[in-house]
């Protein structure tokens, strides 16, 4: 029989250029790990806004490239914020039963930015005459977009400011030390299988 004795390090023990590597292979790790981001603004969209996402839901690309941005698919609730002026509030009550409001996200398969074309506002044509309808899509149609393009770049501010922090050497070691990781000298993972 024999002993063998094993020393094992916190993070914050290991040599400089050990921890450094340990750093950068969690850093890497730490990447493609998105759902936090994704899942948070998908239930402020869903909570905390008259938007709710449909099945094509978020796209998103932050990487400082062309084309990234932020945006999304879902309907919009019609409510009387987008009354037109001139529309009686009898007739708008009528009249916004038969609006819908949708964003169709970036339907591009290279690029998620946001642009105002993305929402369409559409009317029953059924039930209500041409003319009203010109003097109700576009200012809903204007109001909605401006709000769609805000919503979406401060969510896409949001997402850069937390990708950025989520990389910084310290939060990833805040993530080690709170999954009480411990390493050998080499930085290889110690785990009670060694």
């Amino acid at each position: 029989m024999r002993t063998i004795t094993t020393k094992v390090y916190q993070i914050d023990e290991l040599d400089q250029p050990v921890y450094k590597a340990v750093i950068e292979r969690y850093r890497e790790h730490l990447r493609g790990e998105t759902y936090m981001f994704s899942e948070d603004v998908e239930w402020e969209i869903d909570h905390n806004s008259n938007w709710e996402l449909d099945k094509n839901g978020l796209q998103y690309s932050l990487s400082y490239s062309q084309g990234d941005g932020l945006s999304f698919a879902g309907e919009r609730e019609v409510t009387d914020d987008l009354k037109p002026d001139g529309i009686s509030t009898k007739r708008w009550n009528i009249i916004k039963e038969h609006i819908r409001i949708t964003s169709t996200g970036n339907t591009s398969n290279h690029y998620s930015y946001n642009h105002y074309r993305q929402v369409i506002v559409e009317l029953d044509h059924h039930n209500i005459s041409m003319n009203i309808e010109n003097r109700i899509i576009e200012p809903i149609r204007i109001k909605v977009a401006q709000e769609y393009v805000t919503l979406c770049g401060n969510f896409e501010t949001k997402g850069y400011e937390y990708f950025e922090s989520t990389s910084t050497d310290k939060y990833i070691e805040h993530e080690i030390k709170g999954n009480e990781y411990e390493f050998l000298f080499d930085g290889t993972r110690y785990n009670e299988d060694n």
